[in-house]
């Protein structure tokens, strides 16, 4: 007979125990191998979600039945994969925190490969935004339990909002904290361009993001794709959708949308900007290595700055962050690795 495992008390012996995850055998067979004799409920709550149950989440149970029945149901959970995030990082606080803000269209997903690839980062938008099959999510923790294991860091990032970061806790002294960001008006283009390419590569609308796309802009069918007409047609609908393209993105996952908040924010924090023309200089010099673009939309640019009515409602949906990479451009000062950070006097 085999011995069972000591039942996890805490979510870091809990993420010991996942760190063994093995698709063939799936989530139930890794759980049988825990002993679950004597258990209340409380304990399983505590080594799943970090918190007691509630009142209506249950009492005292004396039934190993149940037990079994619990944990992979909390550990499927869409708390956990809410939570996840904030467990990881409470069940290993010995370990530094390499914190990226993804902001999107500036060069981001192409830094998240080579940190993937390099480091053991894990993309906390992938992880927490219920785009991963179960046994995809699981893999995920074990390997980057695994690469967290060997370094005194971890390395974390996704399109996370900075406020959000900081009310949670997430950044303490001495954590490393960056984002990049570009030109505004290049940065909507770029945006423009990456639907263009999601719409030609999947006119069903099979992909969660393009169906997205189909079911609130009727223009998005046009059955010639690589109509000029239809590139501006798209270009313009799409640009007026704020839940598509939202305003300020730059001054949105920054601070609250606006430039003071944002700027606010970034002293408050002391993270670490660099702007996509000094990207490849800045993962090089922090890093070691040279990146490979990833996730690059088409160039639509001639097309798209002909239009001026195109140009003019991009204008009126990145005021305050035409403010923000202004004040960036005069006031930023340089780091010692090629990126920036907004002075505290200004």
């Amino acid at each position: 007979m085999v011995a069972k495992s000591t039942f996890p008390a805490t979510p870091r012996e809990m993420f010991h125990i996942l760190a063994d995850y093995d698709r063939s055998i799936g989530l139930e067979s890794l759980l049988e191998r825990l002993d679950y004799r004597d258990l209340s409920f409380q304990q399983i709550y505590w080594s799943a979600l970090g918190r007691a149950p509630t009142e209506n989440e249950g009492v005292a149970s004396s039934s190993e039945a149940a037990a079994r029945e619990l944990l992979p149901n909390l550990l499927r959970s869409a708390e956990f994969r809410n939570k996840v995030v904030s467990l990881i990082l409470q069940a290993f606080p010995e370990k530094k925190r390499s914190l990226f803000i993804h902001i999107p269209k500036c060069a981001g997903s192409s830094l998240k490969v080579f940190l993937q690839q390099h480091r053991n980062f894990l993309d906390l938008t992938l992880l927490t935004g219920g785009f991963l099959a179960e046994p995809d999510f699981f893999e995920g923790l074990r390997e980057f339990h695994a690469r967290a294991q060997a370094s005194d860091t971890v390395y974390l990032g996704g399109h996370l909002r900075l406020s959000e970061v900081m009310s949670e806790g997430m950044i303490r002294s001495g954590d490393f904290v960056y984002t990049t960001i570009r030109d505004p008006q290049a940065l909507m283009l770029s945006w423009i361009g990456y639907l263009v390419s999601l719409l030609k590569c999947d006119p069903g609308g099979t992909r969660p993001d393009t169906k997205e796309i189909l079911a609130r802009h009727a223009s998005a069918r046009a059955p010639a794709f690589s109509s000029k007409d239809w590139i501006i047609e798209f270009a313009r609908s799409a640009i007026r959708d704020d839940v598509l393209i939202p305003p300020n993105p730059i001054c949105l996952y920054l601070g609250r949308g606006e430039c003071q908040s944002a700027l606010d924010n970034c002293i408050a924090s002391g993270i670490e900007i660099v702007p996509t023309v000094n990207f490849n200089d800045w993962v090089a010099q922090k890093w070691g290595v040279l990146p490979s673009r990833v996730n690059v939309g088409e160039d639509q640019g001639n097309l798209l700055t002909s239009d001026a009515v195109l140009l003019d409602l991009i204008q009126e949906k990145i005021t305050e962050d035409r403010r923000f990479y202004l004040f960036f451009k005069s006031r930023a000062q340089q780091t010692k690795d090629r990126g920036f950070r907004i002075p505290e006097a200004i």
